[in-house]
């Protein structure tokens, strides 16, 4: 096996992070170096679901050919 050993394989900084990516937690980061961050995502999933419900909403009130309109399409961006 041969191991690459250009200067793109050897790591660009001394320190390492661990992620834990979840829904509430948006991420939750530990370093090598002992700092601890978090980033909160409970705002951000509550405007996710409620988003979620009202596109599944506007799609039980459209024709049974059509799966999409315009508001649909508009909120899927959102």
């Amino acid at each position: 096996m041969d191991v690459d050993c250009s200067p793109q394989a050897s790591p660009l900084a001394d320190e390492t992070a661990a992620l834990d990516i979840g829904a509430n937690n948006l991420v939750a980061c530990t370093t090598t170096t002992g700092k601890q961050y978090l980033y909160e995502g409970r705002d951000l999933f509550g405007r996710f679901t409620e988003t979620t419900e009202r596109i599944a909403e506007y799609q039980s009130l459209l024709d049974e050919d059509r799966y999409s309109s315009n508001r649909i399409r508009r909120l899927y961006r959102k």
